[in-house]
């Protein structure tokens, strides 16, 4: 009996020395490799519930692709794909984690950035056009007819008179009957013919559709914005060939023309007397036009001290608001004056007055839908007649590069 129990006792501690053993050897669970496993078996069960309940709308619109990331990045590896279309799952579900978002960068297009629209105005930017002064200081009549003709007195003995007509005096007894006889005032006509601009811009149907701009009022403000510029430049410039005559383009504005005392350079001296080529009574309403090239000429003259001869002053130093006038007389500035150069016209100075604009037709725009209907365009037309020429030449003065 001591021996059975002496064995049985031996049999019980192997057995817990065995069960020591087999505690101590159990293998351990990684938690973290078990929560990754649940969360993607997740991810998958979702993503494929998804798709199911929305596959009988993609039977029912064929042409539309199946529930997926934006295929916005076919032109990528297949692991891109795979990885974008991952991430992009997990974003829809909120379950993406930081790490994940650099895949859906707004910044790199087909990492997302396709899905962020920019932010269109329809404000379009353009810069400012230049400023159209002619028009302003001429004399400006309406005419319903191709010519204006405009009857006048023809007199070219003086500046002090306007014709011939003097008064004698006599006494209380005229030594004759005809000893106050006048001369005959000379009488001729100035006729300024109308002349036609036009401009045309077609446009497509479909950019006028789909622009996100006002188009039709752009070629407007465009339309009206040429036809300003055009028209200063003819009345400066024009040959007086199916346009207006320009100013510096008269024969008797240029004939009667002050030279600068330079052969390519202006003069301080030439300026001051070119005010006084002009006869007073036209200096009340006289005014400079010249360029921006010229007038910084004008501003950097300077006298034997070093001083500017157009003051550019203010109360605090030598650089203020500079005045916009020369000699007590306003400056226009006008781009389409030429520059300074040998044997150029760059500065007129007089009453505008003495140019006249005969307006006939005001702009108009027409938009014409069915000329061009078959080629899918639309083409806006636009339209102005004005005439217009020197009909006083002795109220300007204009200034020559040249010596003499």
């Amino acid at each position: 009996m001591g021996t059975e129990a002496t064995k049985e006792k031996d049999t019980a501690a192997q057995a817990a020395t065995e069960n020591t053993q087999e505690t101590k050897t159990a293998p351990t669970v990684d938690m973290e490799a078990v929560k990754t496993l649940i969360a993607e078996q997740v991810n998958a069960t979702v993503s494929e519930a998804v798709t199911k309940a929305i596959e009988p709308l993609t039977k029912a619109r064929p042409k539309a692709a199946p529930f997926s990331a934006p295929a916005v990045i076919s032109n990528e590896p297949a692991t891109k794909r795979a990885e974008y279309k991952e991430a992009y799952l997990k974003y829809m579900l909120g379950r993406a984690r930081s790490n994940e978002f650099k895949v859906l960068e707004e910044g790199i297009d087909t990492a997302g950035g396709f899905t962020v629209p920019e932010d269109w105005r329809s404000e379009i930017l353009k810069k400012l056009p230049t400023m159209a002064v002619i028009r302003s200081r001429a004399r400006k009549m309406t005419t319903t007819r191709d010519v204006l003709v405009l009857p006048k007195v023809k007199y070219d003995a003086d500046n002090r008179y306007t014709s011939g007509v003097r008064f004698k005096w006599t006494g209380e007894q005229p030594a004759s009957s005809t000893v106050h006889r006048v001369t005959d005032p000379g009488f001729g006509l100035e006729r300024i013919p109308v002349h036609t601009a036009m401009a045309s811009l077609p446009l497509t149907n479909n950019i006028l559709e789909d622009s996100v701009a006002n188009l039709p009022a752009l070629v407007s403000q465009l339309f009206a914005e040429a036809i300003s510029l055009g028209e200063d430049d003819a009345l400066i410039n024009g040959d007086g060939v199916n346009s207006p005559e320009g100013i510096l383009t008269n024969a008797t504005v240029t004939a009667g023309y002050y030279p600068s005392g330079d052969a390519s350079a202006l003069t301080a001296d030439n300026l001051v007397k070119m005010v006084y080529q002009v006869p007073a009574q036209y200096r009340r309403n006289a005014v400079w036009v010249f360029n921006s090239q010229t007038a910084a000429a004008i501003r950097a003259m300077k006298d034997s001290n070093g001083n500017y001869l157009w003051p550019i002053l203010s109360n605090v130093g030598n650089f203020g608001t500079a005045p916009e006038t020369l000699m007590g007389y306003p400056v226009l500035i006008d781009e389409f004056m030429p520059d300074i150069a040998a044997s150029a016209y760059p500065i007129l100075f007089g009453d505008l007055q003495g140019y006249t604009i005969a307006d006939r037709v005001q702009l108009s725009i027409q938009r014409l839908n069915e000329v061009y209907a078959e080629s899918n365009q639309v083409v806006f037309l636009a339209r102005y007649r004005v005439g217009g020429q020197v009909t006083e030449p002795y109220r300007l003065k204009v200034m020559k590069i040249a010596a003499s």
